[in-house]
C-alpha cells in the first residue's frame, strides 16, 4: 500500500475512535445506508492497495510496508486531538490528501507510461472523488 493509503486506512481509525461528531464518525455516502466514514477509509483501501501491489509489481516499483517518519509524525500529531479539534484536524486532513492523491491520479491516469499503472490510477481516481466530497458537509459545520 501507498504512504497516503496507509495513512489514511490508520487516520480512518482514530475517525472512528476519537470523532466528535456524528458525521465523522458515520458518514452516509449510499443513500440511506449510515456507513461509519473511517471504517470506509480503511475498507476501500484494501482492495485498492491489492490493485496497487499488482499493478506495481507488473511495473517493478517497490512499496512501502509501514508510514515513513514524515507520515508518523503527521499521525501523531493529529492523534493527540480529541473531540471536535480532531474533527477540525480530520476534515482539514483529508481534503488536503485526497485533493493531492486525486491530482496525482489523474495526471497518471491520462500521462502515465506504465499500461497497469495507468489503469491502476484511473480507476482510483473515482475512489478518490467519491471520497474528497464526504468531509465537505462537515467542514461547513465545523467552520
Amino acid at each position: 500500500m501507498s504512504q497516503g493509503g496507509l495513512y489514511e486506512v490508520e487516520l480512518g481509525q482514530l475517525a472512528e475512535q476519537q470523532g466528535a461528531a456524528q458525521d465523522i464518525r458515520d458518514h452516509d455516502i449510499r443513500d440511506q445506508d449510515i456507513l461509519d466514514q473511517g471504517n470506509t477509509e480503511a475498507h476501500d483501501h484494501m482492495p485498492v492497495a491489492q490493485a496497487l501491489e499488482a499493478a506495481a509489481d507488473s511495473a517493478g516499483v517497490p512499496l512501502p510496508s509501514e508510514l515513513n517518519a514524515e507520515v508518523k509524525a503527521r499521525l501523531a500529531e493529529i492523534s493527540a486531538f480529541k473531540g471536535e479539534r480532531f474533527d477540525r484536524a480530520y476534515v482539514a486532513d483529508m481534503k488536503e490528501i485526497h485533493a493531492g492523491d486525486g491530482a496525482a491520479f489523474l495526471k497518471e491516469a491520462k500521462q502515465g507510461g506504465d499500461p497497469a499503472l495507468k489503469s491502476f490510477a484511473a480507476a482510483t481516481h473515482d475512489v478518490v472523488r467519491r471520497h474528497s466530497g464526504e468531509p465537505d458537509a462537515r467542514t461547513l459545520e465545523l467552520e
